[in-house]
């Protein structure tokens, strides 16, 4: 297993899950709160070997092995990310002069993590303007773009290098 020990991880998996009690809770009491830990004990204890994934190459990787400080500037970079695609494809879409260049994006981006991956893909499907269409095991990425600027958005490589920052990986990325 890469990256943190089984204890790390029952931990980590535990404290999410006890603060997604408490905020979903109906009541904030002592009992409430020895019934959640209770239940997040053995929730965790029963399921810490579906919280990992295989990547190609057979490593096992923690789901929740993220800098969660770093995920949640990641998340208010995507907003902003999402609010200017959708302005810019809205503007391609419905202004005068139709200014609509589809485009086949293709990027190789190779992340050891396979949650690193999937959050690349899910990133770049909601952003407007951009679907992504496939990747690869070797980590080549297919993007539909609408706009050009949803074009250079991809291939500026911003998004996959904040996406390597949090999985603490070196990101090996090639314009195809």
């Amino acid at each position: 297993m890469k990256k943190g020990s089984r204890h790390k991880n029952f931990f980590k998996l535990f404290c999410s899950l006890f603060v997604l009690w408490l905020i979903v809770g109906s009541e904030l009491s002592i009992s409430w709160s020895i019934y959640g830990v209770g239940f997040c004990a053995v929730f965790s204890f029963i399921t810490i070997e579906v919280t990992r994934v295989l990547n190609h190459k057979g490593d096992k990787f923690f789901i929740l092995d993220v800098n969660i400080i770093g995920l949640f500037s990641y998340l208010i970079w995507l907003f902003e990310e999402i609010v200017k695609g959708t302005y810019h494809t809205a503007k391609a879409v419905l202004g005068p002069n139709k200014s609509l260049k589809r485009d086949l994006v293709v990027f190789k981006c190779s992340y050891d993590n396979p949650m690193a991956t999937a959050l690349l893909m899910n990133s770049i499907i909601l952003i407007p303007g951009a679907v992504s269409l496939h990747a690869t095991e070797d980590g080549i990425f297919y993007v539909h773009t609408l706009t050009e600027k949803g074009k250079q958005s991809i291939l500026s490589g911003e998004m996959q290098d904040r996406i390597a920052s949090l999985y603490g990986e070196e990101v090996r990325y090639i314009k195809c």
